[in-house]
This record gives C-alpha cells, sequence and structure tokens, in this order.
C-alpha cells in the first residue's frame, strides 16, 4: 500500500506526545461541527469534494479524534457531542 502527501497515515491520528492536532484533523473536527445537521448521503459526497478522502476514512479519523486530549481541550462541545453518538450507537 502507498501513500502520497495529501494522505495521512492512520499513525496519523493518535494522539501525540506532545499534544497539539494537525491540520488535517482541525480540518476533519471544522468540518463535523459545520455539517452536524447535513443528510448523511449529502454529508458523504462533501467528504469527498472538500476534505479529499473517503467517507469511511473521515468516520475513522474522526472516531479516533473523539478519544484525542487535545481535540477535547479544542472542541469541547462538539467531541461530547461526538462521543455521546458514538457511545449509544455502539452495542
Amino acid at each position: 500500500m502507498t501513500t502520497d502527501d495529501t494522505t495521512p497515515s492512520p499513525q496519523s491520528c493518535v494522539p501525540p506526545a506532545t499534544g497539539g492536532l494537525t491540520p488535517v484533523e482541525r480540518s476533519i473536527l471544522d468540518f463535523a461541527a459545520a455539517t452536524a445537521t447535513t443528510a448523511p448521503s449529502r454529508r458523504d459526497e462533501m467528504i469527498i469534494d472538500e476534505l479529499d478522502m473517503s467517507p469511511w476514512r473521515y468516520y475513522q479519523k474522526l472516531n479516533l479524534l473523539i478519544d484525542h486530549p487535545a481535540a477535547v481541550k479544542d472542541y469541547p462541545g462538539l467531541i461530547t457531542r461526538l462521543a455521546r453518538l458514538r457511545d449509544t450507537t455502539r452495542p
């Protein structure tokens, strides 16, 4: 499997030892906040167009960000809402 400079590795969403969010992580969280009430099918189209990643990859990264300490610090309301949604949909 090859990656290019625009596709971050799966490890890029793992909380770094020093804290901070990457620009890609911030764009994912900003997108999540801006599209909270958007229909899922339309959101998937927007993920591809605006973030240049597959919806599957977006949701995978977003799920990891919910547990990222810097995301909790910088986006407390969004992370609280997303964590609650995640916890209610898990078996």
